[in-house]
C-alpha cells in the first residue's frame, strides 16, 4: 500500500467523515448501516492491493460510497421480494419439515469444506462478493478462487444428492441469521 494514499485517506477522512456519512445515510437511512459504508470503503481502500495510483481521492472515496449504498440497497430489495412471499402459507408442516431437513443438510455440507474452500464459496457464493475482489483481498489468483468454488461445488453435490441447489438461495439468508 502507497503511503501517501494512505496519510492522504487519513486526512481526507478526518475533514470530510460527516459529509461521506451523510451522503450514505441520505441512501440508506440507517446510521449504523451509513458508518459502515463509509468505514468499510475506506478499509477497502487502505487494503487494496492495486499498483494503478488514484488521482483524486476524495472523488473516488465519495463514488465508492455512493455505489457501495445502491448495492446494499439492492440487496435488501432482494431480500424483501423474497420475504413478502409467506413461505409457510404455501407449504404444509410435513413440506415445511423436509425443507428445514434439507436447509440443515446444506449447513452440514458447507461445514465440511476445506477452510479455504468454504471461505472462498461463502464470499463469492453466498455474499455474492466479486471473485477479483476475494482473489486481491486474499492475495491469490482469480484462478485459485475458481478453482476453491469448482471444488466446494463438487464436493457439496456429492454430500447432497438428491438435494436441489435451488436451496442455496435460501442459504443465503439463513447463514446470516
Amino acid at each position: 500500500m502507497n503511503n501517501t494514499v494512505h496519510v492522504e485517506l487519513e486526512g481526507l477522512f478526518l475533514l470530510y467523515y460527516k459529509e461521506w456519512y451523510f451522503l450514505s445515510y441520505s441512501y440508506l437511512k440507517d446510521r449504523e448501516e451509513a458508518e459502515e459504508i463509509v468505514q468499510d470503503v475506506c478499509a477497502k481502500i487502505l487494503v487494496r492491493n492495486s499498483t494503478e495510483k488514484i488521482l483524486n481521492l476524495k472523488s473516488y472515496v465519495i463514488i465508492a460510497i455512493k455505489n457501495s449504498c445502491l448495492k446494499k440497497l439492492k440487496k435488501q430489495q432482494k431480500l424483501v421480494s423474497l420475504t413478502e412471499i409467506d413461505v409457510d402459507c404455501l407449504l404444509s408442516d410435513e413440506d415445511t419439515s423436509v425443507l428445514d431437513d434439507k436447509i440443515f443438510l446444506i449447513h452440514k455440507a458447507l461445514e465440511q469444506l476445506p477452510q479455504p474452500s468454504k471461505d472462498i464459496f461463502i464470499r463469492c457464493v453466498i455474499e455474492g462478493e466479486k471473485y477479483q475482489f476475494v482473489a486481491e483481498s486474499m492475495n491469490i489468483s482469480i484462478n485459485t478462487v475458481k478453482y476453491h468454488i469448482k471444488s466446494a461445488y463438487k464436493k457439496m453435490r456429492i454430500e447432497m444428492i438428491g438435494i436441489s441447489f435451488l436451496l442455496l438461495f435460501l442459504l443465503k439468508n439463513i447463514w446470516k441469521q
